[in-house]
């Protein structure tokens, strides 16, 4: 706490009215009604005068402790002071006698010279606004272990007393069979805010980076956790979110900024590193308070909202708010209404991983069909030649593929007729998960329980811009961009030969279609039936 002239003023004051051998307690009197530290205390009152210089007893030690300092330069990093100064009375640099001089002498002198070396100076990360700068990282969990696949999807995680590691690089894939937890967490340079999440996984993958960071940007409609929509910067080190062109193109689409580093700079990621140490400390070992040993993934998820609104809401907001300090829930309300009206937040548009997808250059075979991944998928009206395909990152659903002219088309998956009848084994059904506790003499208190929002407070409702509607590459256009590929359209349905009369017709009713394709389309089978 800070404190102003008036209070250290008054501080000076009651410290010099003390009586003498009351010094101490009149300073913890003080401390506790001001609520800051006794140091301050005695900082604010300036008690004693300056120290007086006197000649120094041994002044031989500050050549002797020169010698030695030069001496410790030698080394790369700077040698050991005590190492130096036997080194330099060996070689004859310094007398015999140096030997005896204290080496705490020697560090003191060097502080008052000037003569060590001066700490790394780290520059401290600011933004002007909040969601300016948004850092994210991925990290494996402290204390869970993953046990079990539960049948509805979800998954049972287990407590551990000891730090569980995995062999190898933290956040490195497992074999098939082998999963871990991880939490995926964002980091506002602006005020400090924190969200994260918990999810499973073999590692950090991009589709489970992608998904975590958009379900952490959606809007909660919690005023308690009110952090969301779109940054202007995303900072990120070389993981998997960077390096897949599926999620690179969500985050590019929009309209984020890349700013990646390398992962072993750990300053300029430490707004988003530090938070995984709280989350360990305060997070995961207030588990342990619940006498459990067991949780699903849903349920730790729901205790992590809790834990957000407590921390975010009571530490301090690396940027203050009117020159006065703020809780970090209440500085991201209040900084991100203060921004103009030209720079409002954007909200994050509906379901963005759904436009999620993986785009390749493939060739059509004679037969009409393409390759991805070892399957092959049909495409019709084309052969021979080069498409652009897009497919759906989670592999669901079949593909859209763009010829030569910029016509979309999908292509569906090859099925070959089965012969005879396949049968396929029957399931196994997963053994029953978790037993009954028994019940213990001390009962379980849970720090982060769901409790409900404060009644009677009113919350400041957060000012930010329409979501703008993003474009989906799986989209496949209803209507034909120009007449010529209409027609074109209307004579790949159309294989019979028409009259003069007929063909100077067929454009006029495209345009009276309104260049809708699937409309070309009934009307190239309606003019072959009739022929036929």
């Amino acid at each position: 706490m800070r404190l102003s002239g008036a209070a250290r003023a008054a501080i000076a004051e009651a410290m010099r009215a003390a009586p003498w051998g009351a010094r101490t307690r009149e300073a913890h009197r003080l401390a506790g009604i001001y609520g800051v530290s006794v140091s301050t205390v005695y900082a604010a009152a300036k008690l004693g005068g300056a120290k007086r210089a006197r000649a120094a007893a041994r002044p031989e030690y500050r050549d002797w402790t020169r010698i030695a300092v030069r001496y410790a330069e030698l080394a790369p990093g700077r040698a050991s002071l005590d190492q130096a100064l036997d080194a330099a009375v060996k070689a004859g640099a310094l007398p015999a006698e140096a030997a005896a001089m204290p080496v705490a002498t020697a560090h003191r002198i060097a502080r008052d010279e000037g003569w060590t070396r001066k700490r790394k100076r780290t520059h401290r990360l600011a933004a002007d606004y909040p969601m300016q700068a948004v850092l994210f990282d991925g990290s494996s969990t402290g204390y869970l272990v993953v046990k079990e696949r539960l049948r509805d999807g979800d998954f049972l995680l287990e407590l551990y007393s000891r730090r569980y590691r995995v062999t190898g690089y933290k956040n490195k894939p497992l074999g098939p069979d082998r999963l871990k937890a991880l939490t995926y967490g964002i980091w506002d340079m602006c005020t400090g805010y924190t969200r994260c999440l918990y999810v499973v996984g073999r590692g950090e993958s991009a589709v489970d980076g992608a998904h975590s960071l958009c379900a952490m940007l959606e809007e909660t409609g919690d005023p308690l956790r009110p952090l969301h929509g779109v940054p202007t910067d995303l900072w990120a080190d070389q993981g998997p979110l960077v390096k897949g062109a599926a999620t690179r193109g969500l985050v590019e689409r929009l309209n984020i900024a890349w700013v990646p580093g390398p992962p072993e700079a750990k300053e300029r990621m430490g707004g988003v590193e530090r938070p995984w140490r709280t989350l360990w400390q305060r997070f995961e070992r207030s588990l342990f308070l619940t006498r459990r040993t067991k949780f699903t993934l849903s349920e730790i998820n729901r205790r992590l909202v809790q834990y957000e609104r407590d921390e975010n809401g009571a530490r301090d907001s690396r940027t203050d708010v009117g020159g006065r300090r703020a809780s970090r829930t209440a500085a991201w309300i209040a900084l991100t209404n203060a921004r103009p009206a030209d720079n409002r937040l954007r909200k994050l548009p509906e379901n963005p991983m759904q436009t999620l997808a993986d785009e390749r250059d493939c060739h059509v075979d004679n037969n009409g069909q393409i390759r991805w991944d070892r399957r092959l998928y049909e495409v019709e009206d084309l052969n021979d030649c080069w498409v652009k395909a897009v497919r759906a990152v989670d592999g669901s659903g079949d593909l859209v593929v763009t010829d030569a002219k910029g016509v979309q088309r999908p292509a569906r998956l090859w099925e070959p007729r089965p012969y005879g009848e396949i049968r396929s084994a029957p399931r196994t059904p997963l053994e029953k998960l978790v037993q009954e506790i028994p019940d213990e003499e001390l009962p379980g208190a849970d720090v982060y329980a769901e409790r409900e929002a404060p009644a009677g407070v009113a919350f400041m409702p957060v000012r930010s811009a329409p979501a703008a509607e993003l474009d989906n590459p799986l989209e496949i256009a209803e209507r034909v961009p120009t007449l010529g590929e209409g027609l074109d359209l209307f004579y790949r349905h159309c294989p019979v030969a028409l009259t003069p009369g007929q063909a100077a017709r067929i454009p006029v009713l495209i345009e009276e279609l309104d260049f809708n394709r699937a409309a070309i389309v009934e009307l190239a089978q309606r003019v072959t039936a009739a022929a036929g």
